[in-house]
């Protein structure tokens, strides 16, 4: 009631008009409050003034910059200006030619030029050269303060380009510098345009503010704000926004749906605040709401429920049209808002259905990782995503960001709380847990849908096959590799059962699925394929064989994706049986690729079949793409050393040395930091340092991201295992002393 009150008061301030006096001389210090200063009311950006000759015989005080702030400070001494010094000439012909240049230095010089020309003697056409709005974004804020300073001390008034300009460089996020010494400048330019600027039509539909009362809610927010100064100068702040907040009252732009009732808890700063937001909301200027809500609650100290409610209001009225960039600035205002309050569940839980809807994951992920974190937690437990938006969330994570750890988080919250998701969505769902390694989960959830109701939508699923089948028959033999020890008999039988138990599931899952789909005549394309991979990869190539024979029955091709796994699995057997079926693919019109070539070089290499690898070898090289094109060079290369559980130190190093070949033979199609870093990596972990620097020389020695956390870490591990080699005699001095300075040069380039 008390703003209500105030903003009713006929209180008026003096009415402003152009005095006719022609030897009124110009102030340099001001007007004072009680004085009534010149108005222009025209649409231009410059403001007419009295040009009537002047005499200046001295000047008692000089203006300092940044005075109004400075209390502390003594007066500047007088500095006495002879009468006959000389009017410096400026032609605006010159002026404007050195503005037209457009660089900062040339337009700063001019507006200094003008500047001192003004105080000597005033000439309209520089001035309107002055305030321009080119020049206004442009000059330095030293500058633009002397310009606020002298429309001050001669009672003038900036135009509404010149005022919307000014306070749209000032009010901008990009502005970085102190711009509190600049509010009581401006402050009258401001009122001067409200005053003359149409009413609010609220009974149009198409009707929007223009940008001054924008930039009119930012301005009279940071007046209230403005702490860092004395109670005085706080008093006048506070009281230069009430006066701009009851002009924007009377215009109707701060309409009275937004107008807030005033009690005794609250202060008028805060009223105006939140009375502020809700217009801002009114109008849709969404980023003028996050601005003062986010400026509200950056306060270190606890704030009121007053706030706490008018702030929650905002964010459900944010989220009642979305958009990605919406979505964005409730996030940050979420994120502030929970160091005073938690956030109501369901306005977490709205966001997320709200990303979705806006197609925004990436800002549903930015809001899971931010409630998981270890200073939210111990707080409050935001829940989940549900339903849709829960699905949608993990297949963000996993296919768009790769964040495994959110995954694997989302993945242990559904199993732990029994989430549901809908139904079309479970296999794939459990999928992507599967694709990211994440085996306790994954198999959790399979058990738990494939036996519920709609249960076939899960194990029949031939995408879901492949990836549980993969990852649990990987898991298997890392088991097994891991349970034998060194001497005969050492078994570790924990690790032993364990390994039973996930083959066991992966014959459960492939069971399953052969069971719903069978006879395979009748079988779609895609389970029949499916199904035969899986038998290649646990090892059953017989019944994989004779699962894609039904196919050739039906005179269809499977795509060569199924033919590399299935070649595959016969090179694992015999590298020669393998090249055999290449030539054989060959007669039928199905022409290998390089993934297929690869994939027989690889066990060629690995079991040492000669006669084998040099075919490749000789296939491969004579393939154009190679040479052309860094995706198929590099998916050689990864079919190439590929690790696998069974691979001891020689047989990883004998593939590398593989890799080097081609490289060294064939060189690279163009440079690829991530083949590099991959094959140093290996060539590292093989702990050989002669190929690492190899791998080093030939694909990161020109990279420009050289000086990146990685690249150093595998510099300075090349140097410690060539030192290591050397000593254990395995490397001589020399060719250590070679790799040591090659790789210290590039430290300390």
């Amino acid at each position: 009631m008390l703003l209500r009150h105030f903003i009713q008061t006929q209180t008026h301030l003096p009415r402003i008009s152009i005095s006719a006096s022609a030897s009124r001389a110009f102030r340099t210090d001001g007007p004072r409050r009680s004085e009534p200063s010149h108005n222009y009311p025209f649409a231009s950006a410059s403001a007419t003034t009295n040009t009537a000759a002047v005499e200046h015989e001295s000047i008692d005080v000089e203006i300092p910059l940044f005075a109004h702030r400075d209390k502390s400070k003594e007066p500047a001494k007088p500095k006495i200006r002879p009468v006959n010094l000389p009017v410096p000439v400026l032609s605006s012909r010159a002026i404007r030619e050195q503005l037209k240049t457009g660089y900062p230095v040339s337009i700063e010089s001019a507006a200094q030029n003008i500047l001192k020309s003004s105080r000597m003697s005033f000439k309209q056409s520089l001035w309107d050269l002055l305030v321009q709005e080119q020049v206004l974004r442009k000059i330095t804020l030293e500058t633009l303060q002397e310009v606020l300073y002298f429309t001050e001390a001669n009672d003038m008034r900036l135009g509404a380009l010149a005022t919307e300009c000014i306070l749209r460089r000032l009010l901008s996020l990009r502005q970085k510098e102190d711009i509190r010494p600049f509010l009581p400048l401006i402050h009258p330019h401001l009122l001067n345009h409200l005053e003359f600027l149409r009413p609010a039509n609220l009974h149009s539909v198409s009707y929007t503010p223009p940008e001054v009362i924008k930039l009119s809610f930012i301005f009279v927010h940071d007046l209230l704000h403005n702490d860092d100064i004395d109670e005085q100068r706080k008093a006048l702040a506070v009281e230069d926004a009430l006066v701009i907040f009851r002009s924007l009252v009377k215009s109707g732009h701060i309409p009275s749906e937004a107008m807030l009732d005033s009690s005794s808890s609250q202060t008028s700063e805060q009223v105006i605040d939140m009375s502020l937001l809700r217009a801002s909301m009114y109008w849709n200027l969404y980023d003028v709401s996050e601005a003062i809500v986010s400026d509200v609650l950056r306060s270190p100290t606890p704030i009121d429920s007053f706030t706490l409610r008018h702030s929650i209001d905002c964010l459900y009225t944010l989220l009642t049209s979305p958009s990605p960039a919406i979505l964005k600035r409730c996030l940050n205002i979420i994120r502030l808002l929970h160091f005073h309050s938690p956030v109501p569940d369901s306005l977490i839980r709205q966001f997320y259905d709200c990303a979705v809807d806006v197609d925004a994951m990436s800002v549903a992920e930015k809001l899971y990782d931010f409630s998981r974190s270890m200073q939210v937690l111990p707080v409050h437990q935001y829940p989940p995503p549900q339903g849709r938006a829960l699905s949608k969330l993990m297949f963000h994570l996993a296919d768009t960001s790769g964040n495994v750890h959110l995954v694997r988080t989302l993945a242990s919250e559904v199993v732990e709380g029994q989430l549901t998701i809908p139904l079309n969505d479970r296999a794939r769902f459990i999928a992507a847990i599967a694709s990211k390694g994440i085996s306790s989960t994954s198999r959790a959830l399979w058990e738990r849908f494939a036996s519920a109701k709609g249960g076939s939508l899960v194990f029949a699923d031939s995408g879901l096959l492949v990836q549980l089948v993969n990852l649990f028959t990987n898991l298997t033999q890392s088991l097994k590799s891991r349970a034998t020890g060194p001497e005969e008999g050492d078994v570790d039988d924990e690790k032993m059962s364990r390994a039973s138990d996930t083959q066991s599931f992966v014959h459960q899952v492939m069971s399953k699925f052969k069971k719903h789909h069978e006879p395979w005549e009748n079988a779609d394309h895609r389970m029949i394929t499916s199904y035969a991979r899986a038998c290649f990869k646990v090892g059953k190539n017989t019944e994989g064989f004779e699962v894609l024979k039904v196919l050739l029955g039906r005179l269809e091709l499977p795509d060569l994706h199924d033919v590399n796994v299935a070649l595959s699995a016969i090179a694992k057997e015999s590298p020669s049986a393998a090249a055999r079926t290449i030539k054989k693919m060959e007669e039928q019109g199905l022409h290998p690729d390089i993934v297929t070539y690869g994939t027989v070089l690889h066990y060629a290499a690995a079991q040492e079949c000669q006669d084998v690898a040099s075919e490749m070898m000789k296939q491969i090289l004579a393939l154009e793409s190679l040479q052309s094109d860094v995706k198929v060079f590099g998916a050689l290369i990864r079919a190439l050393v590929k690790p696998t559980p069974e691979d001891d130190k020689e047989t990883s190093i004998l593939k590398l040395r593989t890799a080097w070949k081609i490289i060294h033979e064939v060189g690279v199609p163009q440079p690829s930091t991530q083949i590099g870093n991959y094959l140093v990596s290996l060539a590292i972990e093989a702990k050989d340092a002669s190929l690492a620097f190899k791998f080093w020389s030939a694909l990161l020695k020109g990279s420009a991201e050289y000086d990146d956390h990685q690249q150093r870490s595998q510099r300075i591990a090349i140097i410690v295992l060539a030192r290591a080699q050397t000593t254990r005699d395995e490397m001589s001095k020399a060719y250590y002393q070679l790799i040591s300075r090659e790789l210290n040069r590039q430290e300390n380039s």
